[in-house]
């Protein structure tokens, strides 16, 4: 619990700062500086997956750990990272060609510094992860945003344009490593081992593939969008696509962080990560399912008001995306698999989710970003079934029995929906947009935490426990962390 509450800090934290961020930058500069930096993005999070070489995963999934396991991770992420590095400088401009869009050229070599940047703390993270130590890790993503945010917003009010966009990222990346480095006791050393790098390798190799065909899942609606539809496109869908991702992350990512390093400790317990299991999909659809169909309900009202009037198109992007939101936060199948030495499971799902979302915007994309975003909600209840079945053999999970714990959060959504359209339908053109916004969450929010309460008593007791646990003397206690790696 103390994990999860201090990754709630961080994200929650996170969350709320690079969101009043996104706002302020979404008002000053244009859906092309937005769709650039994306698509430049996609490319640094690709390599970004090569620089790691699943090494840091396989820090926080091995039962013990040595010195060597740790220098040679963090040696061979240098050397991979400025290889990239150098890469990607010399081919920048041929780069842009490729994806014609020449604007990339001069953005591509700057935003290539966050691979390095990435690699001198990447280790550092895996092993406050592998002992549970969020407190830092909050630190470090608290300031960072705060960081980055507020040299992006000035760079934006100067009149640097699109380039506010990378000083934001080069900067939070910057802040990072110094957080890191100054919470962690560990240094590197030069106690690099072709052996125990083989056995970092063995493991991270089919973490790395899994990685890819995750990004390719994850990333190619932005790569084809920009290819097939245009900057402009691409910066309607990506505005859509952050505020279903706010959302995500709100709600679910602090539960997914912990999953995996929580589930590796209890790999050789199948009853306790069962429950663990349970658990976490429990809590999370009593959040998610609500929150992602009422923000559906309320987008026609929410995203003139947040972003203002020439964002409309992304309205209806954002509604579709908002069932996204639902099957993506009850995925902790991946986390099961790869803390139970099963990464090439998660590989086969990410593959499968990949070849889906290709092919299908390929198919989609004549429908523009509408069919795309119809194409990344089909994809996750397509992958579903079969990662369920991958973790019922895992773990012995009962489907009925986990399926059933997601009637009552479905069915309360229903009433969210009814109630917040009903009440901005009500309110709309006789008060603002933010008064309106404000009363139908507070009316869904109410009805649905009263049908829960009476219909799902159990449910509702359940998830109120994990909150009492997590408040008292959590804030400042410093017993639950410890010092250094754990080896």
């Amino acid at each position: 619990v103390d994990a999860v509450m201090w990754a709630g800090i961080r994200n929650w934290g996170s969350q709320a700062a690079s969101f009043l961020v996104f706002l302020v930058l979404a008002r000053l500069l244009p859906p092309e500086a937005f769709g650039l930096v994306a698509y430049a993005s996609v490319l640094m999070a690709l390599c970004q997956v090569l620089a790691n070489q699943g090494f840091a995963l396989a820090i926080v999934q091995r039962e013990t750990v040595e010195l060597e396991h740790i220098d040679t991770a963090f040696w061979t992420g240098i050397g991979v990272s400025v290889a990239l590095m150098a890469l990607i400088i010399g081919l920048s401009e041929p780069i842009a060609g490729l994806v014609r869009e020449p604007q990339l050229t001069p953005l591509l070599p700057w935003l290539s510094l966050s691979l390095v940047l990435g690699a001198l703390s990447s280790v550092h993270s895996a092993l406050l992860q592998r002992d549970l130590r969020y407190r830092p890790l909050a630190l470090r993503t608290l300031l960072a945003t705060t960081t980055g945010g507020i040299a992006g917003v000035t760079a934006a009010i100067s009149g640097l344009g699109v380039w506010s966009l990378v000083i934001q990222q080069l900067v939070s990346a910057s802040t990072a490593v110094v957080v890191l480095w100054t919470s962690s006791s560990w240094r590197p050393g030069l106690r690099v081992s072709r052996a125990h790098f083989s056995d970092l390798f063995d493991f991270g190799i089919l973490i790395v593939g899994s990685n890819l065909a995750r990004f390719f899942a994850a990333r190619s609606d932005r790569l084809l969008i920009g290819y097939l539809l245009g900057p402009t496109e691409l910066g309607i869908y990506v505005i859509a696509f952050r505020i279903i991702q706010a959302l995500i992350d709100f709600v679910n990512i602090t539960l997914r962080q912990v999953a995996m390093p929580l589930f590796a400790r209890m790999q050789n317990d199948l009853h306790r990560m069962r429950q663990a299991f349970y658990s976490a999909t429990r809590v999370t659809s009593l959040v998610s399912f609500p929150a992602f169909v009422g923000l559906a309900a309320v987008a026609p009202t929410l995203v003139p008001a947040l972003f203002g009037n020439q964002w409309q198109a992304s309205v209806p992007i954002m509604s579709i995306l908002a069932f996204h939101g639902i099957i993506h936060s009850i995925q902790y199948n991946g986390a099961v698999m790869v803390a139970m030495g099963k990464p090439a499971w998660s590989l086969a799902e990410s593959l499968a989710s990949s070849l889906i979302t290709v092919v299908g915007i390929l198919i989609a994309a004549r429908w523009g970003i509408t069919g795309v975003a119809a194409v990344v909600v089909l994809r996750g209840y397509l992958v579903y079934p079969g990662a369920l079945l991958a973790v019922r053999s895992l773990i012995h999970v009962r489907v009925f029995e986990l399926l059933a714990g997601y009637v009552a959060p479905a069915l309360g959504s229903i009433v969210v929906a009814l109630v917040a359209t009903g009440i901005t339908s009500a309110l709309v053109g006789h008060v603002d947009a933010y008064a309106t916004l404000a009363a139908a969450i507070a009316g869904a929010a109410l009805s649905y935490a009263l049908l829960i309460r009476v219909f799902a008593p159990k449910r509702w007791e359940a998830t109120r426990g994990l909150i009492v646990l997590a408040l008292p003397n959590r804030l400042g206690s410093a017993k639950t962390v410890r010092q250094g790696p754990r080896v």
